[in-house]
């Protein structure tokens, strides 16, 4: 940063001028790093402080919702255990027929039970804003997962495979990204892999396949509305 002369300075002025922006950059950054080395030298009694206020604050906090917040742990415990059991018991039955209906639904079912933990530990720590942004995606969820169960196996088919476009999206993130990360990026076999599903289901479903909510045209079409109405669905 340096100030012109256009801007009314001499030239004696705005070197005068750029020798205090550059003294007032080297304290700056001197001051910086001294707090942040106190910081450090002081973070166990900080944190340690820190986490004796968070706990007092989520005691009384669960001394005053414990009840509905027990039946939500309790609800929580019930959707885990009958999902692992139903996934246990049926999934051989419905492997030997290929089920895609049954893959998608216990997929979703165990996506939600993940976001109602996390919902629950949002709850427990007093963030409210938060636990009621994971309720919307649980909301979501159960849509999905409702309108999957009332539809044909196509639609449950096109479903599980959409996961392969989402695959190779994420892949292709990872890999661009990795090495900003100090991560170790996909080898050339695996993202080789991961393309291979990614072209063999746009060769099955068409290329509009890729895009956004696809899976589920069809099917939302056969209930005839206009077509324009999921143009913003179809967006890359």
């Amino acid at each position: 940063m340096s100030l012109r002369e256009s801007d009314g300075l001499t030239a004696e002025d705005q070197k005068m001028v750029n020798e205090l922006v550059a003294k007032l950059r080297g304290v700056l950054s001197d001051t910086a790093q001294r707090f942040g080395a106190r910081i450090v030298r002081h973070g166990t009694k900080i944190l340690r402080g820190r986490r004796v206020r968070n706990q007092g604050f989520q005691e009384r906090l669960y001394g005053r919702w414990a009840h509905p917040l027990d039946l939500f742990e309790l609800c929580l415990y019930i959707a885990q255990n009958c999902g692992e059991y139903f996934n246990r018991e049926f999934r051989p039955k419905a492997s030997a027929k290929n089920d895609y209906q049954f893959e998608a639904l216990v997929r979703l079912q165990a996506g939600a039970a993940r976001v109602a933990g996390e919902v629950y530990a949002l709850l427990l720590a007093g963030y409210a804003s938060g636990a009621h942004a994971r309720w919307r995606t649980l909301h979501e969820i159960a849509v999905t997962a409702l309108f999957i169960a009332q539809e044909d196996k196509e639609t449950a088919e096109r479903y599980v495979h959409h996961q392969f476009v989402k695959s190779y999206e994420d892949a292709l993130e990872y890999q661009k990204h990795a090495g900003k990360l100090s991560a170790k990026p996909s080898s050339d076999r695996q993202m080789r892999r991961i393309e291979a599903d990614y072209k063999a289901v746009l060769a099955r479903y068409g290329q509009d396949f890729r895009r956004r909510h696809a899976w589920a045209i069809p099917a939302l079409l056969r209930r005839k509305p206009s077509p324009e109405r999921f143009e913003d669905q179809l967006q890359p």
